[in-house]
């Protein structure tokens, strides 16, 4: 018999209640003895979760300093579009349908100080409730790192997610068109608006750029997940001590559970290469500044 993990057991007897209520009509999801068994098979077996990084976040900000994303007014469009996906990830600590639910109107101020990303009113957040306004997908504002950056330092700027969203607006903006979602594919002739899995590949595609041009040795990545940038942009904001209530108000997580049991990683393995980048924006929160 195969050895399934608890989750996909309690998505079988999902599957068979939801049968034997369209059939029956009647239900036996909250049958006590049922629900105890489950519980038994979670303490047995509870879920793995690993506390190292899967990939090198430094490594990757490192690889977004120099070409093909920089100079970023000339870069290519599709390393523009990949830049500016993964530093927005890494900045708001968003998932993907929540990154895809950002419309192009990109509210900001006379400088640039700041950005304010504005979501689709339509749009339906995995953990939002109804009747709970405060679940929905809220307007999220990000500050540029300019005041935080030394004018001996300008390596230090390239990373700055108000930048890069600076140039890529006005870079798109030729080929828009109709479509009001923020990102948009960097192919001209492709006028649909993107799925949410585009952005993950994006991602996933800007981390196995920087592996593929690191060293041979540097390069042995072997699983690559978009949603592992939320992780690591969340795990860095835990391991320089932003407040647990600001991390789990950027991510949307509703349980401090959640975060520690199956996204916090111990991000002192890549703390030293980390801090060699200067300022950062992760998970809303402005780090690697000198207290």
């Amino acid at each position: 018999m195969k050895a399934l993990a608890p989750t996909t057991v309690a998505g079988y007897r999902t599957v068979i209640v939801g049968t034997i209520r369209e059939v029956t009509g009647c239900g036996i999801s909250d049958e006590q003895h049922l629900t105890s068994l489950l519980n038994q098979f979670s303490l047995e077996r509870p879920r793995a979760h690993s506390l190292a990084p899967p990939w090198d976040l430094a490594l990757v900000l490192r690889s977004l300093h120099f070409w093909p994303y920089e100079p970023l007014a000339k870069a290519p469009l599709w390393a523009l579009t990949f830049k500016t996906v993964f530093l927005t990830s890494l900045a708001t600590a968003k998932r993907r349908g929540e990154l895809h639910a950002f419309l192009h109107r990109v509210l900001h101020t006379e400088s640039w100080s700041h950005i304010t990303l504005v979501p689709d009113p339509l749009f339906v957040a995995k953990t939002e409730k109804p009747g709970k306004p405060e679940t929905r997908l809220q307007e999220v504002t990000v500050k540029s790192l300019a005041a935080y950056v030394g004018p001996d330092l300008p390596l230090d700027a390239n990373n700055c997610v108000v930048r890069a969203l600076k140039i890529y607006l006005a870079r798109s903006k030729e080929y828009r068109h109709n479509r009001k979602r923020l990102f948009i594919s960097y192919k001209p002739t492709k006028l649909d608006e993107i799925k949410p899995a585009t952005i993950s590949s994006w991602i996933v595609k800007t981390v196995r750029y920087a592996y593929e041009h690191a060293s041979e040795e540097t390069a042995r990545v072997h699983r690559v997940r978009a949603h592992d940038l939320r992780a690591m942009s969340s795990s860095w904001n835990a391991f320089k001590n932003v407040r647990l209530a600001e991390i789990m108000r950027a991510a949307q997580w509703r349980s401090h559970n959640t975060f520690i049991s199956f996204y916090l990683l111990d991000m002192s393995v890549i703390e030293e290469d980390m801090y060699k980048l200067g300022p950062l924006v992760t998970a809303q929160s402005i780090t690697n500044v000198p207290s």
